[in-house]
């Protein structure tokens, strides 16, 4: 079983914060919501085909649960929380990237690793699979992935309905 700990700033301890009644043992993935407010996804196990969250706005002393009705990927970065909105980026093993509302509510599919990989960007970097999810500092959603053509960085920003490539050229 997976535990999760807090260390609060300015206290130098650590302390067992693991939201309670979720079952751990699939693994668990964090994105910082910012000042102390964490959601926590869980990775689902014997033959679970959803992930449990669980929200804390006070380092894990009170969590507040929340579900995704899909399967969280096993990747360190499979969830991601836009700054200030509330916002969730969840990849999933199903190899698709699904977007919340404020709150982590309201999913609907933002990517397909299929879809993704058909378009212009995805075909310029060879996209293979997702690889982590992340949100600019102006909340745009980001996709990572692993690309078959060398020297190209696949990292995906989704601006104006479409993926558009925003990873650094490499040499």
């Amino acid at each position: 079983f997976w535990q999760l700990f807090v260390r609060p700033a300015g206290t130098g301890r650590w302390r067992l914060a693991t939201p309670p009644g979720v079952a751990s043992n699939g693994g668990l993935v964090v994105a910082s919501l910012g000042a102390g407010s964490v959601v926590a996804g869980f990775r689902p196990s014997q033959e679970l085909s959803f992930s449990p969250l669980a929200t804390t706005h006070d380092n894990g002393a009170a969590w507040t649960p929340g579900l995704l009705d899909a399967a969280l990927a096993d990747v360190p970065d499979a969830l991601a929380a836009a700054p200030g909105s509330g916002r969730l980026l969840a990849l999933l093993t199903s190899g698709g990237a699904e977007l919340s509302g404020p709150g982590g509510t309201a999913w609907t599919r933002l990517a397909t690793r299929r879809a993704l990989a058909a378009s212009a960007a995805g075909g310029r970097c060879g996209l293979d699979r997702l690889t982590a999810a992340a949100f600019s500092s102006s909340g745009v959603p980001l996709l990572a992935a692993s690309c078959a053509h060398p020297g190209t960085a696949g990292v995906f920003a989704y601006a104006g309905g479409m993926w558009h490539q925003v990873g650094p050229a490499l040499p």
